[in-house]
């Protein structure tokens, strides 16, 4: 006997669901913005014993009982700590018969599950957390006056700045109020050294009580090609910082103070870590200097694989091209691009998304992406999906005789090594969201893998 819940995507506004996945068990929570309804793809249980901690709204209870007869009862759900089930088809003869199956879900969870939702802490007392930073900082200004002005770059090991998650206009020009940058760069094409250099220096001169506040008071001003500013945000919201103590692992996230167990962290590096890597001579590191967009002589993702494509007749471009699916399981607008590239391999057929960064809006669009893709190639059985391949293809492709990858193509300028990743280039909740990726696409038979692009 086993037994599942049926969520009515019209009248669902949060879950809390646990899934029996083997390695590991994972609790996750899905919260609907303003009472709207969720979208289905993030209510797919795909077919797990599941139960579920927090919810609101109505559902289905399927239970497949000895006998193989199927009933379905249906149930406001209503539950916080506790699970509430109410509804006038809850007739005493079913209740034992729902109870024993959910007893079953609840006894499968083990003791190794991941439960994001208590696990992982925003922090309301941040006054610990914020010394340490500030301790940081006094360090940092020690080594920069014993040194003539110059920091050690191993100093830094455990704090940089994020890129600023909304900005894609390449023409943008940054620079910090009270701290001098050089004309002739942005911002962000400084390098570590470069970025602390400067602000260290500016930390060291001020009156301010400690070097945290002086730094709270900086701002990261935008200005377009026309020189004229666009905004003004903190500094500090852009700064990531992580520490160890006891069994904690605490790290700065925009601009707010998060907390992990340690054996945690280390569950989620292990399975990332275990991610094979895609490693093709062809995708040769991009050029910012050449890699050009036609019209706007700026670098662009597009300009890359546009001239990667060009050259390797087995790579297919479909960065832009957008798949228009009759069944839109996100809210993406009607369509979706599924990948960048696509790659026809006599075992397998290689879905490559690429995005430069570890963090911020391009890298959550590349993890979005990888999932928008996961959800249609999983229904084979959509013959729209097909398709849309095939217009793009030369030859016919099948996409059910061979086995489905989805690639992440991630491009950074401080990849050295293309075989071996680098975690220290990824921000924890980077992290999670590969992770959290790598589970999903294991459910649907897919693999992940990561391909490595050095950027210059």
């Amino acid at each position: 006997m086993h037994g599942k819940l049926l969520l009515s995507k019209d009248q669902l506004n949060n879950i809390t669901t646990f899934h029996a996945w083997s390695n590991p068990p994972l609790n996750y929570t899905v919260y609907s913005p303003q009472k709207s309804s969720i979208p289905l793809y993030k209510q797919s249980i795909n077919n797990d014993f599941i139960i579920v901690n927090k919810i609101s709204g109505n559902s289905i209870i399927e239970i497949h009982n000895s006998n193989g007869e199927i009933l379905q009862l249906n149930t406001k759900i209503i539950g916080n700590t506790s699970l509430h089930l109410e509804g006038a088809s809850l007739l005493e003869k079913n209740l034992l018969t729902i109870m024993k199956a959910l007893k079953i879900v609840i006894n499968s969870k083990g003791k190794n599950s991941l439960t994001w939702t208590s696990e992982i802490s925003q922090l309301k007392e941040t006054k610990k957390c914020n010394t340490k930073l500030n301790n940081k900082l006094h360090s940092l200004i020690n080594i920069f006056e014993k040194n003539n002005g110059e920091l050690k770059k191993g100093s830094l090991k455990n704090i940089c700045f994020l890129k600023d998650p909304t900005n894609t206009d390449l023409a943008s020009t940054f620079t910090i109020r009270n701290v001098r940058v050089d004309n002739t760069k942005k911002f962000y094409n400084l390098n570590d050294l470069e970025h602390w250099q400067r602000i260290i220096s500016t930390l060291s001169k001020s009156n301010d009580l400690s070097p945290l506040d002086s730094f709270s008071k900086l701002k990261l001003v935008e200005y377009d090609e026309n020189n004229d500013k666009i905004s003004e945000k903190n500094l500090f919201n852009f700064l990531y910082f992580n520490y160890k103590r006891a069994e904690n692992f605490f790290f700065l996230y925009s601009g707010k103070w998060y907390c992990i167990p340690i054996d945690l962290t280390e569950k989620i590096t292990t399975s990332v870590k275990s991610i094979p890597i895609y490693t093709n001579d062809q995708f040769r590191p991009r050029d910012k200097r050449t890699d050009l967009d036609d019209n706007t002589c700026r670098p662009t993702e597009n300009a890359y694989t546009e001239k990667i494509c060009a050259i390797n007749p087995n790579l297919i471009k479909l960065d832009k091209n957008t798949f228009k699916p009759s069944i839109n399981l996100e809210n993406n607008h009607g369509s979706i691009e599924i990948c960048d590239i696509f790659e026809i391999k006599d075992d397998r057929l290689n879905f490559i998304c690429l995005k430069p960064g570890t963090s911020g809006q391009s890298f959550s669009h590349l993890i979005a992406q990888a999932r928008n893709s996961a959800m249609y190639l999983s229904n084979l059985n959509n013959t729209e999906i097909s398709k849309f391949i095939n217009s793009q293809c030369a030859e016919k492709v099948d996409l059910t005789s061979k086995k489905i990858n989805i690639i992440l193509g991630i491009i950074h300028n401080k990849i050295n090594d293309t075989n071996n990743i680098d975690l220290s280039l990824f921000p924890i909740m980077s992290l999670i969201s590969i992770y959290v990726l790598k589970k999903d696409l294991e459910q649907k038979n897919i693999e992940l893998e990561l391909l490595l692009i050095p950027s210059n």
